[in-house]
């Protein structure tokens, strides 16, 4: 409900186990969400929820600008792609 009424394009969702992703999506909020994770078996879950699009980090980072700038690189990498 807020996604549409804010017009967002897409969520994007740091998660561990996929958990977070999973009640995102059960929610259809009709906007894409990208979950962030560093564990493969967790993309291979994710891959199978609704309006989820799984994306590997390349490894856990306990810096904070770290991980948001590896982050904002998968994410344009990924939005670059899907509007190819």
């Amino acid at each position: 409900w807020t996604a549409h009424h804010l017009k967002v394009k897409a969520i994007a969702a740091l998660t561990q186990s996929g958990s977070t992703a999973l009640w995102m999506s059960r929610l259809n909020c009709g906007v894409p969400i990208y979950a962030l994770t560093p564990d493969a078996d967790s993309v291979a879950r994710m891959a199978l929820y609704r309006e989820v699009y799984p994306l590997q980090m390349t490894q856990q980072h306990t810096d904070r600008d770290r991980l948001l700038a590896e982050a904002e690189t998968l994410l344009a990498h990924a939005l670059g792609k899907s509007r190819s």
